[in-house]
């Protein structure tokens, strides 16, 4: 009898032990789909915020606002860039997980969520720098005009201007080539 007694607190304590090691591995299946859910999140927001930038690129062409386009464009080449890089990491982090090796999980998730970063900053460039259209400052084009560039520099004036040549004759008749037959 005294036997039982001895391998009864073993196997209590056994059992803890699997409970702990089964929390502690549900805790990091619980931490991965975490990092696996907010990785698609990251990724699904940079896909939309390229198509809604894609989408305001074209109505600036069509509208044929150089400034607009020009607001728009680089920035998103670059995000594009940016997206398929971020697909490249999810492909790694899903091959990680089912590889269960999740500090190369724990990698390509801040690989994601770093470029997630870098996307909101140039989608903050693009923002501010269609802001500033219009503005002081900002992109406007002005022509400003003088009266020394009225009344001097008027190229619709039909005056003689000096290094202009005279019209011909009217009797002017060019002198004439002789044709390549002619050799």
């Amino acid at each position: 009898m005294k036997r039982q007694h001895k391998s009864i607190p073993i196997l209590v304590a056994a059992v803890f032990l699997f409970a702990g090691a089964a929390t502690a591995l549900g805790q990091q299946d619980v931490a991965e789909e975490a990092l696996i859910t907010q990785a698609q999140i990251d990724l699904n927001w940079m896909r939309t915020t390229a198509n809604a930038l894609s989408d305001m690129l074209e109505n600036a062409r069509r509208m044929r606002d150089s400034k607009a386009i020009n607001c728009i464009e680089e920035r998103l080449l670059e995000i594009q860039e940016i997206i398929k890089k971020s697909d490249e990491a999810w492909r790694r982090l899903l091959e990680a997980s089912a590889r269960q090796e999740y500090q190369d999980l724990e990698k390509e998730a801040a690989i994601i969520a770093k470029n997630r970063k870098m996307v909101e900053e140039l989608l903050k460039l693009v923002n501010e720098c269609q802001a500033k259209i219009g503005r002081p400052g900002g992109f406007t084009e002005v022509t400003e005009e003088s009266e020394a560039d009225t009344e001097e520099g008027d190229p619709t004036k039909e005056e003689d201007r000096e290094g202009t040549p005279d019209p011909l004759p009217p009797d002017y008749e060019p002198p004439q080539r002789p044709s390549p037959d002619e050799d």
